[in-house]
């Protein structure tokens, strides 16, 4: 953008814009918190630092910044703040172009915590093009791990033929991955 400037009484000129990028704060993924003074309640003390914690990163962090949202999410996911990491995920699926990442740990965070519906609701959207091939081949090693949730989700719910699918589509692009072998192993037999 052009600067705009301005010429004072002294005939000295004013850079505009730089005067008002000098006067905003730098946005900063550095958080820093106040001290958080203890009230002997253990409870109330151990919720207040996470709750600080997510309110600094909400200050800093811009919703459109969906790297960050989705390492957030792994973050929080390791720290076993299952709910936070699936609000991170969420957010970080909107990215344009490329969410299946994100799509991936969401799903994983489901199926972690015993939710596999969500975990076929959250993949429904992709699961047609796993299932019928129309993936480039080429891609099929990145998609593994998304065959795999929508098998260990439909094994779940106690949907055995769609479970084997999956499984076998797992199979015939790794047979080593996670333990989808003793899992499509464990499926009653195909009905004749």
């Amino acid at each position: 953008a052009p600067a705009v400037a301005l010429q004072t009484d002294g005939g000295d000129t004013l850079d505009l814009g730089a005067w008002l990028r000098e006067s905003e704060p730098e946005l900063n993924t550095r958080l820093v918190a106040p001290v958080i003074e203890t009230t002997g309640d253990e409870q109330a003390d151990s919720q207040a630092t996470p709750q600080a914690f997510k309110a600094g990163i909400a200050r800093n962090l811009e919703d459109a910044d969906f790297d960050a949202h989705y390492d957030l999410g792994v973050a929080y996911r390791e720290m076993g703040l299952f709910d936070e990491a699936v609000g991170e995920f969420q957010k970080a699926a909107h990215a344009p172009g490329r969410p299946l990442r994100a799509l991936e740990a969401l799903a994983s965070c489901f199926l972690e915590r015993g939710e596999p519906e969500l975990v076929l609701s959250t993949l429904a959207s992709v699961a047609p093009q796993l299932a019928g091939g129309a993936a480039p081949a080429e891609e099929a090693p990145r998609h593994v791990a998304l065959c795999y949730l929508l098998g260990a989700a439909a094994q779940e719910v106690g949907r055995v033929e769609e479970a084997r699918s999956w499984f076998l589509r797992v199979l015939a692009i790794d047979y080593a991955f996670r333990d989808a072998a003793t899992r499509l192993a464990s499926l009653s037999p195909p009905a004749r």
